[in-house]
């Protein structure tokens, strides 16, 4: 499953890229970084990284969940988690309203 980071609440919002991307896009720079937000216009999903006290530390987007198998849809929490401390990862399909926990 491919997922980005898009936005690092911890550092104010700043916009950051990290995560599984497509190998093409591995590193982000100003020569690419047009195709890479078109990019991720097209993930249909969207999450959240939240650590014990439910504060929201990450947001990214992601590819369908129902189509990973348990290792890479936790894939951005595992790495929220050893990082940060993140503990529950939330997702909802881009358009939607409610947040379901993983």
């Amino acid at each position: 499953m491919h997922w980005t980071i898009t936005q690092d609440l911890i550092d104010g919002g700043k916009t950051i890229y990290i995560g599984r991307h497509p190998k093409a896009l591995k590193n982000i720079d100003d020569s690419n970084i047009k195709r890479f937000e078109e990019w991720i216009k097209n993930l249909p999903y969207e999450f959240r990284l939240l650590d014990g006290d439910e504060e929201v530390y990450f947001i990214g987007r992601c590819e369908d969940l129902a189509e990973a198998d348990a290792d890479h849809a936790f894939a951005p929490l595992d790495w929220a988690q050893g990082n940060y401390g993140c503990v529950e990862m939330q997702y909802r399909k881009i358009g939607e309203r409610d947040w379901a926990t993983l």
